[in-house]
């Protein structure tokens, strides 16, 4: 048995991402429960979400910041 001084690192051990990355992959697996739930609904879902999202991000990129 090693005693290097270091203190345990306890039963949870997480491991470190990046949280965008994190989120990215947890909106994807609530889009594929939705398609495997709700294949009709999803699609509808999605087909309004995409355009509005891509409408706001044009507008956010493209207004003019006050600094």
């Amino acid at each position: 048995m090693q005693d290097d001084g270091k203190p345990h690192r306890g039963p949870w051990r997480v491991m470190q991402v990046d949280s965008g990355f994190a989120g990215i992959v947890i909106a994807l697996g609530f889009v594929v429960l939705g398609f495997v739930s709700m294949p009709i609904l999803t699609a509808i879902v999605l087909l309004g979400a995409v355009p509005l999202g891509i409408a706001v991000a044009l507008l956010l990129r493209f207004t003019a910041k006050k600094q």
